[in-house]
């Protein structure tokens, strides 16, 4: 029996059967099944060359089993086979079996168990068909290595395109030869600008700067130059579309210098900080706040050192001397109102730390009712009276003319407390002249004040008095007692019946402290 050719129809077949793929996988699998049919074959696989090392990787087995070691070891023969020399067409034996193997050009090699009975010498068609299949492979994989990596640009472009979105930045170059600027829009999209007014030269981005930071940028950017330091990096404001200022860092590197040596290039980015800018503040805010804390605890406990033993003394003091039974009448009852003076001075300051400890704890309950304005604020003046004529003061209380009792909604005895707060602050700076209280109505509220014409209050203090702790910083010039929690536990108060306390002073001349009660 003469050996068989493979025929014109069926190379066609092929041809037809690979061609009806469009992946590399497809047309091997179509290759392997047309050939093991023509070759009566069971079995085959595919070798793919590794153009990077003399090497081979399997990337097809038919039928698809689970590889045994029977399998591996043709693979090495194969392997081995092909690593010896190759024309087109090659067979070797394993274990009494015979295996051919044909060329895919570059591609790689496919291996077929083989029946003898074909003239393999003469299959110059096969050879050149399948060398033709093997380039149509390699570029389907150029093809799709370079739409994959195409693939992988767009993606990379679209995280890199929301990652400047979402962080508010824009990549910019700025041409120091040329003064162009190359930016895109990120950062001042959010700023609200659009691209016809993206900045184009350097100067143009100059404009968008506050004119207070212009010279520390330019610092940095010639620190940059000069070598000093090894990138570009500035913080600064920026004008939004809306006339708000937003801070900004700009950091970046020289890209290219001519043959002088100087930049031509600067390549960096610019991203919207202003979230971490607010936090700095805040927390330096807080260390100042924590370091005057400090400062105040260390002032309180001095003056309260002070405050305490100076009645304490007193009362000590004349006790002792009341003793003596041959002390006159007149005497022992100056010394006992000195006495009572200073237990009142005494239980003042330890209400003070009662009720301060209490607002700072949460221990402090609001009792709202209805409370008469009118009532209250004669009953002030009644309790205060003979203390103000016997500091040669007068007072006076101003009411609403023509209405009759004005009813809020708040708690009396925190009304007392702020009013008897203030009044007691008036008259300890106060030598002479008139302290006067009232209220008046506003539309949803009602506005309480207590005026006097004492020292007053500095500029840089009418914020900071409200604070704990904290007297007038001339009081030394007035022999004025106190820990200065008066005024704290006033705006205490004042913010839990949901209004607000204020100040206004003319230093040398007095203050009026106001503060407003909601009318429900």
């Amino acid at each position: 029996m003469g050996e068989k050719a493979i025929c014109d129809e069926d190379l066609l077949n092929l041809v037809i059967c690979a061609g009806e793929e469009d992946s590399v996988e497809g047309i091997l699998r179509k290759i392997v099944q047309v050939l093991s049919k023509l070759l009566h074959s069971n079995y085959a696989f595919v070798l793919k060359r590794i153009h990077t090392t003399n090497s081979f990787q399997e990337v097809y087995l038919f039928p698809d089993e689970e590889i045994n070691l029977f399998h591996s070891e043709v693979v090495k023969s194969a392997t081995k086979t092909i690593q010896c020399g190759f024309d087109a067409v090659k067979s070797f034996n394993y274990k009494e079996q015979s295996y051919i193997i044909l060329s895919l050009n570059q591609y790689g090699f496919i291996v077929l168990q083989y029946t003898p009975g074909f003239d393999l010498d003469q299959q110059t068609k096969l050879v050149s068909v399948l060398s033709h299949l093997g380039k149509l492979m390699l570029i389907i994989e150029e093809q799709n290595e370079i739409k994959a990596h195409e693939e992988s640009l767009i993606e990379l472009e679209k995280f890199q395109q929301l990652s400047l979105e979402v962080n508010h930045a824009s990549v910019f170059q700025n041409n120091f030869e040329t003064g162009q600027v190359i930016t895109t829009p990120h950062l001042y999209y959010y700023l609200g600008y659009s691209d016809d007014e993206l900045p184009k030269t350097i100067p143009d981005t100059t404009k968008f700067i506050h004119k207070e930071d212009i010279d520390k940028v330019m610092e940095a950017v010639h620190s940059h130059f000069s070598g000093e330091n090894t990138e570009y990096y500035a913080e600064f404001r920026v004008l939004s579309k809306r006339g708000e200022w937003t801070w900004v860092c700009g950091q970046g590197k020289v890209t290219e210098r001519n043959a002088l040596g100087e930049p031509v290039l600067l390549l960096g980015i610019s991203q919207v900080i202003s979230q971490r800018k607010k936090v700095e503040l805040e927390l330096i805010e807080a260390k100042e706040r924590a370091e005057e804390s400090d400062r105040l605890k260390s002032a309180f406990l001095a003056n309260m050192s002070h405050e305490i033993r100076t009645p304490m003394n007193g009362i000590l003091g004349f006790a002792e001397i009341l003793k003596d039974p041959e002390l006159d009448g007149d005497k022992r009852g100056n010394y006992i109102d000195l006495i009572e003076k200073s237990g009142f001075r005494m239980l003042n300051i330890i209400n003070d730390l009662i009720d301060i400890s209490k607002i700072e704890s949460g221990q402090v309950e609001v009792r709202l009712s209805d409370v008469d304005l009118t009532k209250a604020f004669w009953y002030i003046y009644d309790f205060f009276k003979e203390e103000v004529a016997c500091r040669d003061l007068e007072l006076v209380v101003e009411l609403p003319q023509d209405e009759g009792s004005t009813i809020v909604r708040s708690d009396l005895e925190k009304v007392y407390a702020i009013l008897s707060n203030l009044v007691k602050n008036a008259i300890k700076y106060s030598d002479k002249g008139i302290i006067t209280i009232g209220y008046r109505c506003e539309e949803g509220a009602v506005v309480c004040y207590v005026k006097d014409t004492g020292l007053g209050v500095e500029d840089c203090m009418r914020q900071k008095i409200f604070d704990r702790f904290v007297r007038s910083t001339n009081t030394a010039k007035t022999k004025v007692e106190g820990a200065g929690l008066g005024l704290s536990i006033c705006k205490a108060y004042v913010k839990m019946l949901g209004g607000n306390i204020w100040v206004e002073s003319i230093f040398g001349e007095g203050s009026t402290f106001y503060f407003t009660l909601p009318v429900l």
